[in-house]
């Protein structure tokens, strides 16, 4: 059931778009495609971004009201909904986003780990059409098939660089603290886990990331400009 709903659809748009491209090239198509998911998801990614920086945001008011009322959990929980209610914040609006973005990301690790890497075109639908020739070289030097270090250090780098920015507007010291482990910890464990693997696995994780830091400068600096114009109270509705 998940494979027809979720997995099958990505890899024949995959495919659709190496067939679309003049050049064949893996590599490009695997961009290409990337692009046009995030692009898609982009509703959903800005909100759930835009959830945890008013999370953050509103962290000293929230810290303070759970020290005020630590002995009164019912006072507690009617002071933070007010809170969230006087700035237009819904505390679920972020967990939505997640759950719908699970199933996606699970499907486009296997349209790479499986469908691609095995070459499944028994998984393609009548209108797209079987690649005569499957070009795994990227840009006429790596080999998608195999791994690859280099594009796995990139993925690295760039991960490094996106938690750094998103661990920017932490503002509770507990906040800062696990951010800091983060930021060294998730960059090392991707780094290990895509040295082994294909890296048609690290383009799509390259380009994620990399898309990902794009999408978080400009609508961190869309929120600015809301916070700005609306007194400090941001809705995530």
């Amino acid at each position: 059931m998940f494979e027809t709903i979720f997995i099958k659809p990505l890899f024949n748009f995959l495919i659709l778009i190496y067939n679309l491209l003049p050049i064949k090239d893996l590599g490009l198509a695997v961009i290409i495609f990337v692009i046009i998911i995030r692009l898609i998801l982009y509703p959903i990614f800005k909100s759930s971004l835009k959830s945890q920086m008013v999370i953050s945001k509103l962290q000293p008011e929230i810290t303070k009201l759970q020290k005020q009322y630590k002995n009164d959990q019912a006072k507690q929980a009617e002071a933070l909904m007010e809170l969230y209610k006087t700035n237009n914040f819904n505390p679920l609006s972020g967990f939505g986003s997640l759950i719908i973005q699970i199933p996606i990301l699970i499907a486009l690790y296997q349209v790479f780990l499986n469908g691609i890497r095995n070459l499944r075109f028994d998984w393609l639908y009548s209108f797209v059409s079987k690649p005569l020739t499957f070009n795994t070289l990227f840009l006429g030097s790596i080999d998608l098939f195999k791994p690859s270090i280099y594009l796995a250090i990139l993925a690295f780098i760039f991960q490094f660089v996106q938690i750094y920015f998103s661990s920017k507007r932490t503002l509770s010291t507990q906040q800062k603290f696990i951010n800091r482990i983060t930021l060294f910890i998730s960059p090392f464990l991707t780094l290990i886990i895509l040295i082994p693997l294909p890296s048609v696995i690290s383009v799509y994780w390259l380009i994620t990331t990399i898309f990902s830091i794009v999408q978080y400068y400009f609508i961190e600096k869309s929120f600015k400009k809301l916070d700005n114009s609306s007194n400090g109270k941001i809705s995530t509705t």
